[in-house]
């Protein structure tokens, strides 16, 4: 990943990809199609780009990831700001600390109930 530009993930189905957030703890901008719990870790426009589902409509998902991977390619600046973004979103969402602290919470939630 440290050769990368971007990091691309073309699934069809997915539930919550680790890939994906070992490209953005890399600090690369992702670009993915909305499979799954993909939209969990990538914000469209933020940390990367998310695109049509191929299981839905796949000739868009295939004219979007081309169109988003021209972007990125073409202006540097804009993969550094979107790689930041999902380090920093890695960060604070996906490392153990906050990861148990949701934990924590659905699990008060339901004690509660």
């Amino acid at each position: 990943l440290a050769g990368c530009h971007a990091f691309v993930l073309a699934s069809r189905y997915e539930g919550l990809p680790l890939t994906v957030l070992e490209a953005m703890r890399a600090g690369l901008p992702v670009v993915a199609t909305d499979a799954g719990g993909v939209g969990e870790a990538v914000r469209d426009g933020e940390t990367g780009f998310l695109v049509a589902s191929p299981a839905r409509d796949p000739e868009r998902a295939v004219a979007e990831l081309a169109d988003r991977l021209d972007r990125l390619l073409a202006d540097p600046a804009l993969r550094a700001r979107l790689g930041a973004a999902g380090r920093r979103a890695y960060e604070a969402r996906f490392t153990l600390e906050p990861m148990l602290r949701s934990l924590e919470q659905v699990y008060a939630e339901a004690a509660a109930r």
